[in-house]
């Protein structure tokens, strides 16, 4: 199941700058695993700000929500939203119905010519 989900990072002013690159760090780790084991499949920063869009490709929210808060920085979030997403007929990146969609009981579609 794809959900893109929004976070806005404010970290305080007066945390530690070891602590503070500790935490980026830690972050950057664990983004690259979890796009490498498939969970994360883009990422975007806001120009000019703190707000990161990601896409994700996991089981169900239960999972998600695991994921997100393995975050260092997800405890630091001022705001996260979370839109699950679904397959749209007109998606010009996609010919046909992707498997992994045929595939999902709990998600069937119908597609008629």
């Amino acid at each position: 199941m794809e959900f893109l989900v929004s976070m806005h990072i404010t970290l305080p002013p007066d945390l530690p700058d070891d602590l503070r690159e500790g935490l980026y760090r830690r972050e950057g780790v664990i983004a690259r695993d979890y796009a490498e084991r498939g969970f994360i499949t883009r990422i975007w920063r806001r120009l000019g700000s703190t707000w990161n869009w990601m896409l994700w490709d996991v089981r169900d929210a239960s999972q998600l929500q695991e994921l997100l808060t393995g975050f260092p920085l997800f405890h630091y979030s001022a705001g996260t939203e979370v839109y699950a997403l679904a397959y749209n007929a007109n998606d010009p990146g996609v010919t046909g119905i992707p498997k992994r969609i045929r595939d999902e009981d709990e998600f069937p579609v119908q597609v008629t010519p």
